[in-house]
């Protein structure tokens, strides 16, 4: 019996074309195909891989390209957070830092959910963007956008915050309210200063009509909103909150007064300066004292809220400080 071989084991296109014929002296041909189909199974599967590898590769560049359109130098970008805004800025799309870009593109490979914020950056606000990378507390927000922009709840619940008796804890950008106007802005990125009077007049009241958005409306009606900053003035605080019905007094920034007016009951709204809650400005909420450090109700992220703070963290970081009381 002889053997023959035809074809090369080693052709360019990777594939095995050698084929073994044994003849007996009655030339009944019989092809060992089981053997030929071994040998052409494991390029095939190599080959597969290689090309869904190659699309991967091809297609990461056009992920990033979204968000990188939007990049320029970071001196030419403004950040904002908090109640600090510039007027012009609005809700307009516009160039973001390289450092958002990044943070975004490090979000989407994290999570695939946000990817379509950065192949479509054109559709989300610039202001709103430069927030997400800083906090990605924002991205179911910030993903709901395009379609909730400008809408709100006409019958805001507040029944899963509120408990009588405990600073209910209020976030700006909570969808119930997050998208409504608040002057050239949005409560979600400049109506920290309304959600913040909020959780106190709504602990200190019962009232809980007196919702974020309310507040936001008669801040901005009563001229308690900066239209050139689109920013939340002190006087919001003070003034504000006395044609409210509250009692509202500034206070020293001292330890031991901060801690005797929360343990009489009397919540104190701070006005924040960069650091650990801001880049620029912001309002928060002093609550109660827990093993020698502050709760806080930061209405921008529930995982700050979470934490407890020394004085010496806040301290430097505290502009002024308002505390204030139930109406007599």
């Amino acid at each position: 019996m002889k053997t023959y071989q035809y074809g090369d084991a080693n052709d360019s296109y990777g594939y095995d074309d050698e084929y073994e014929y044994e003849f007996d002296n009655g030339y009944d041909e019989k092809p060992r195909r089981k053997r030929r189909r071994r040998k052409r199974r494991h390029p095939l599967r190599w080959l597969i891989l290689i090309v869904l590898a190659a699309v991967c590769v091809w297609k990461l560049p056009f992920f990033k390209q979204g968000i990188r359109s939007l990049t320029a130098p970071a001196s030419g970008i403004y950040e904002q957070h908090g109640d600090s805004a510039t007027a012009d800025d609005g809700l307009k799309s516009g160039t973001v830092s390289a450092d958002t870009a990044e943070a975004l593109e490090a979000m989407a490979e994290a999570d695939p959910k946000a990817l379509p914020i950065v192949q479509n950056p054109g559709q989300y606000p610039q202001r709103l963007l430069e927030s997400l990378g800083r906090n990605s507390e924002l991205l179911d927000f910030t993903l709901d956008y395009p379609k909730k922009k400008g809408t709100y709840s006409k019958n805001i619940d507040l029944s899963k915050q509120f408990e009588k008796g405990q600073v209910p804890l209020f976030i700006q950008w909570d969808e119930q309210w997050g998208y409504a106007p608040y002057g050239d802005g949005i409560i979600a990125l400049d109506g920290c200063g309304p959600t913040c009077l909020s959780m106190v007049a709504v602990n200190l009241t019962g009232d809980t009509s007196k919702n974020p958005k309310a507040i936001a409306d008669y801040s901005a009606k009563n001229g308690y909103l900066d239209r050139k900053s689109n920013s939340t003035l002190w006087t919001l605080m003070s003034d504000g909150a006395e044609n409210l019905g509250l009692s509202s007094r500034e206070i020293p920034l001292s330890e031991s007064r901060i801690t005797e007016e929360l343990s009489q009951g009397r919540p104190i709204i701070c006005c924040m300066g960069p650091g650990d809650f801001t880049t620029q400005g912001h309002f928060i909420v002093l609550c109660g004292v827990q093993s020698g450090k502050f709760t806080v109700h930061d209405p921008n992220s529930r995982k700050r809220s979470e934490e407890t703070w020394s004085y010496d963290t806040l301290k430097p970081q505290i502009r002024n400080l308002w505390a204030f009381s139930a109406p007599r």
